[in-house]
């Protein structure tokens, strides 16, 4: 049973209490934002690629994509148009050094807002980017690898992206994480050097079509270049299907506990492991 909970989580019992170990970070990290134009993106994603596979496990970086909003901290000439979002983090305050070849990628970022901060600030600061009220679709995949076709998908549907709120990035998941067996824990994918999600965000009814279709269709592009696996929580609520890929080989045993705790299958209001 506590095999299961580490990573099958709702589906075995409910925590009534809950003991942490935290580590030392901060109070200051050196994170933010170097922000590119998409025209050059293929080169841009090839080279932050090389970059994220050499760096230690005290640096991050997601490469993000995106529509401009409409706000006064974009330049006029860019709202609309997509761009390429290097959205980094280094545990130590002090890394401008490292970091600096991923702000000098291109002579024209549109943005450049990396420097020492908060830890507590960096936490919180895409809250305003997932407004409360819009609609939402995820769709996920497991990467082995950051492939140069993976890239050339991300470059040909970012440029025609629906959704005023939507976002697609390539999440380097890689690290200490994988240096953990796959059948350790319940979560099982710990062999994905990569993730890649697209969440799209939109308010009107009206789209839906359109933006549902974009979504499948990039989904699907990419599934060509994916492990078949997916992490659980981001799977789509008309996704139920791919949980056992989401446990891969650890499902059969989350089955047979499932079936030993909860055959009546009580624990359901989530991503079910059904006790079949």
């Amino acid at each position: 049973m506590l095999w299961a909970l580490r990573g099958g989580g709702g589906n075995f019992g409910i925590v009534t209490s809950m003991t942490l170990q935290l580590h030392p970070v901060g109070p200051e990290v050196f994170a933010g934002q170097v922000i590119y134009p998409f025209d050059d993106a293929a080169r841009l994603l090839r080279s932050v690629r090389d970059f994220i596979d050499e760096a230690p496990d005290e640096f991050q970086c997601y490469p993000f994509c995106f529509r401009v909003p409409p706000i006064d901290l974009f330049p006029e000439e860019h709202h609309g148009q997509p761009v390429l979002d290097l959205v980094m983090y280094h545990e130590d305050a002090t890394a401008a050094d490292f970091v600096r070849p991923l702000r000098q990628l291109a002579d024209n970022p549109i943005l450049d807002l990396v420097g020492p901060s908060a830890y507590v600030d960096v936490q919180k600061s895409f809250d305003a980017n997932l407004p409360k009220g819009n609609r939402y679709l995820s769709k996920a995949h497991d990467l082995a690898e950051l492939s140069d076709g993976a890239i050339d998908v991300m470059v040909e549907f970012v440029p025609h992206m629906a959704g005023a709120f939507t976002a697609a990035y390539f999440d380097p998941v890689g690290g200490a994480a994988g240096r953990v067996g796959v059948t350790e824990t319940a979560y099982a994918g710990r062999q994905a050097n990569y993730g890649f999600h697209i969440i799209a965000g939109w308010q009107d009814a009206i789209e839906d079509d359109s933006v549902v279709s974009w979504a499948n269709e990039f989904h699907a592009a990419m599934a060509l270049h994916a492990t078949g696996g997916v992490y659980v929580n981001l799977i789509g609520d008309d996704e139920m299907d791919r949980i056992p890929a989401a446990y891969g080989p650890n499902y059969p045993r989350l089955v047979d506990i499932k079936k030993q705790w909860d055959p009546t299958n009580l624990f359901s209001s989530n991503y079910n492991i059904e006790p079949t």
